[in-house]
C-alpha cells in the first residue's frame, strides 16, 4: 500500500477493506442465526483456495482490514495518537488492550513526548 496518508488514501486504500472470516466460522456464525443478511459483496469469506464467491479487492486486503480494525479500535481512546504503531497479528482483543493503556497512562499523566 502507498500513498500520503491522507483522506483520500483513506478512503480509496483502506475503507473499500473488508471484514473477512474463514469458511469454517462463517458456516458455524450462520449455523447460530448470524449473519443471514450480510452477501459476498459484504464480507469475504475465505476457503481453502482463496474468496469464496468472491474476489479480493486487493491483494492485501485482509492486513488493510486489519489496519482499519486498528484505526478504529484507537479511535475510541478519543484523543489524537501521537506515536508510530506496528502490529503484528493483531486483532480486536490486542487492540483494545493498547486502548485501555493509552487511556490509563493519559489518567495518570503519564504522556510521551508528542
Amino acid at each position: 500500500m502507498s500513498g500520503s496518508g491522507g483522506a483520500d488514501d483513506f478512503a480509496t486504500q483502506l475503507a473499500p477493506a473488508r471484514t473477512f472470516v474463514f469458511e469454517q466460522e462463517a458456516a458455524e456464525l450462520r449455523a447460530r442465526g448470524l449473519g443471514q443478511h450480510l452477501t459476498p459483496r459484504d464480507l469475504l469469506v475465505i476457503g481453502a483456495t482463496g474468496p469464496i464467491d468472491n474476489e479480493y479487492r486487493f491483494a492485501d486486503e485482509c492486513a488493510r482490514h486489519k489496519v482499519l480494525d486498528l484505526i478504529g479500535d484507537l479511535y475510541l481512546v478519543g484523543r489524537p495518537i501521537c506515536g508510530r504503531l506496528v502490529a503484528h497479528r493483531s486483532g480486536h482483543t490486542l487492540n483494545h488492550a493498547l486502548a485501555r493503556r493509552l487511556l490509563e497512562q493519559e489518567l495518570t499523566g503519564h504522556r510521551g513526548g508528542c
